[in-house]
């Protein structure tokens, strides 16, 4: 059997360009790759992506940026907590906008060395409101700077205005008399008392856009001016324009007023109060005192009225422990009976208050502390909450103000002692006082007459 010789023959197929072997086929599509229907839908997927990313990217950065505005807030915060502790009161604002160096700006001193026994400057600008004192609090500059790029705002509780001030009750409605009150001013030592309020504002607004007070007698703000930073200082000098909504625009001028706003962000002009993205934190006395109470670098008002009305009680009985003369001095008193020779020791009489702290402007029995008699100053007689203590003799009890080693009865009381309390006012329930018999009191003389 003859077997074929098999012959093979190979035969080429012929495309523009490119040689297959028999058997391949390939379509004109496949060598012509994507269609441009295809090429749009890729593109449109890849331009889908890109955004999702961008905006993705976008509210990672508003996130941080947001996240380091708090975190800055709350570091400002402690240090003038910190600060407060340190030095009994809080810095006024960095007004050198054209050249901001994180220096507090006061009436006294020079500007790289501001004299913090006095007030805050009032040019060119009221240094209530400015940037945040940075340098004076011990800070780096980025620390006062917000998430996005511009300074904090800063305003600071120094009102020191005047109240009418009636000490006493016996003494007629004529005794009305204007006095200093600190109790709003955190930027001087000598007026801070544990129980000073602010003088600042913060509001909200309610869903129909009626304004509701968040939080009165705040003592500092520190305001981010946010995304838009429309009426924020800038690092190089400079001011932005200012916010053109009603809210933003109260967050701007501290220097005129006292009101804040803090509300939910919107970028609706047309929102009552118009667009808003500030953030706004605020400190009140609570914020800043808690902290000390605590640690106990500051005495808690209670305790520091307890003090005041001893150093009062002991300024008393140095000077009765002096004023001794012979039958009653020049009050008279129960000790001139002529046929005897004792002497007393003559308690002084209330200030009628004409500001010098003298009981003899007037001899009255109800009024102020006669600090100048006693050798204090004024701060030394008034309460925590920035008010004047009321001083009363007790007239049956101590005639012209006498006493001996016998008269009066020890059992009465030789006077009293008494502070308004937090709401400032005579005669309500939270006043507080201390009554001083005589015999307390003849015991702190010593051995009498």
């Amino acid at each position: 059997m003859v077997r074929k010789r098999f012959r093979y023959t190979e035969q080429v197929t012929e495309y523009p360009g490119e040689t297959t072997a028999v058997g391949t086929h390939r379509t004109s599509r496949q060598a012509g790759g994507f269609s441009l229907v295809e090429m749009a839908v890729v593109t449109l997927l890849i331009g889908i992506f890109l955004t999702m990313g961008l905006a993705a990217f976008r509210a990672s950065q508003e996130s941080q940026a947001v996240s380091q505005t708090i975190n800055k807030q709350n570091a400002i915060k402690d240090a003038l907590i910190g600060y407060l502790r340190r030095n009994g009161r809080l810095p006024c604002a960095d007004v050198d906008i054209t050249a901001p160096d994180g220096i507090e700006n006061r009436t006294g001193g020079t500007t790289a060395a501001p004299d913090p026994t006095t007030p805050c400057a009032t040019a060119p600008s009221n240094a209530r409101f400015g940037i945040v004192p940075y340098t004076t609090l011990g800070l780096a500059r980025d620390a006062a700077v917000d998430g996005w790029g511009n300074f904090f705002s800063y305003q600071i509780s120094n009102s020191v205005s005047s109240d009418a001030f009636n000490p006493g009750y016996s003494i007629g409605a004529n005794y009305n008399s204007p006095v200093p009150a600190y109790y709003r001013d955190w930027t001087l030592t000598t007026n801070l008392r544990p129980g000073n309020i602010g003088e600042l504002t913060i509001n909200d607004r309610d869903a129909a856009g009626n304004i509701i007070t968040v939080s009165t007698n705040v003592v500092a703000v520190i305001v981010s001016h946010g995304p838009s930073g429309f009426g924020a200082y800038t690092i190089s000098g400079t001011r932005n324009s200012p916010p053109g909504g009603a809210d933003e625009l109260e967050n701007t001028d501290g220097g005129a007023n006292t009101t804040y706003f803090r509300r939910t962000a919107t970028t609706d002009d047309a929102a009552i109060g118009g667009a808003f993205d500030d953030r706004v934190m605020f400190l009140t006395p609570d914020d800043l005192f808690g902290p000390l109470f605590k640690d106990g670098s500051l005495k808690p008002p209670a305790a520091q009225l307890s003090d005041t009305f001893q150093k009062i009680t002991n300024a008393i009985g140095r000077l009765a422990t002096t004023n001794a003369s012979s039958y009653g001095g020049s009050f008279g008193g129960h000790c001139n009976d002529t046929s005897a020779t004792p002497k007393c020791r003559i308690i002084p009489s209330a200030d009628f208050y004409y500001g010098d702290g003298n009981y003899l402007n007037s001899p009255v029995p109800d009024g102020g502390v006669p600090w100048s008699n006693l050798g204090l100053v004024m701060g030394d007689t008034w309460d925590p909450w920035g008010r004047p203590i009321r001083y009363a003799i007790n007239t049956t009890s101590l005639t012209s103000n006498g006493i001996d080693s016998v008269v009066p009865a020890g059992s009465l009381t030789a006077y009293t002692l008494t502070s308004f309390g937090p709401d400032r006012i005579s005669g309500t329930s939270d006043d507080v006082s201390m009554t001083v018999s005589v015999k307390t009191l003849r015991d702190n003389l010593g051995v009498l007459p």
